[in-house]
């Protein structure tokens, strides 16, 4: 998804360096090349350090940290591929375990609130029995509970008929269908 989400602006800047590269004197150029090569060693290997778990899920051989994977096999534990699963925050359980979003929407952080409602019905309709949380989702509640965004309808559906089952270490929690 990464790549996807960055090829045509990385595709639209290699084409402006190409056309920028003729008018550059030689000595810039290789600097500029140089500095762009450091940095991409340099990604590379902090990358393997912090994500050096792999791991075998049901969507194929990853990467990881050890953070991540104890997420992903908790929720692997309670969900077989091909499952109905809904990931609020972003969608990044869903291929490496191959669960199915039940929603027209991958994320719904900047949900308006007929999208919010329309989300529960189709939450509700699918009976989806797992629900993973992210805490960022909840940046605009206050300590008493009252939250200032759309989101209202779905946290309020999702606190009735689902029961929180785990809290990860960074604040996501996992909410099981109750009903």
């Amino acid at each position: 998804m990464r790549l996807f989400a960055v090829s045509l602006p990385g595709i639209i800047l290699l084409g402006a360096a190409l056309d920028l590269a003729t008018t550059l004197p030689r000595r810039t150029l290789t600097l500029i090349w140089i500095a762009v090569l450091a940095l991409a060693v340099r990604q590379t290997v902090v990358t393997s350090r912090t994500q050096s778990l792999q791991v075998r899920l049901p969507g194929g051989l990853a990467a990881t940290t050890p953070q991540t994977f104890y997420k992903l096999q908790f929720i692997m534990q309670r969900a077989r591929p091909g499952n109905l699963f809904f990931q609020a925050g972003w969608p990044g359980m869903y291929l490496p375990l191959q669960l199915k979003n039940p929603l027209y929407r991958d994320v719904v952080y900047a949900a308006r609130p007929d999208e919010a409602e329309q989300a529960v019905q189709q939450l509700k309709a699918a009976h989806v029995p797992l629900i993973l949380w992210t805490r960022h989702l909840d940046a605009t509640c206050s300590p008493d509970g009252r939250c200032e965004d759309n989101l209202a309808t779905l946290r309020n559906y999702f606190h009735a008929a689902y029961t929180c089952i785990q809290v990860f270490p960074d604040g996501d929690t996992l909410w099981q269908r109750t009903e």
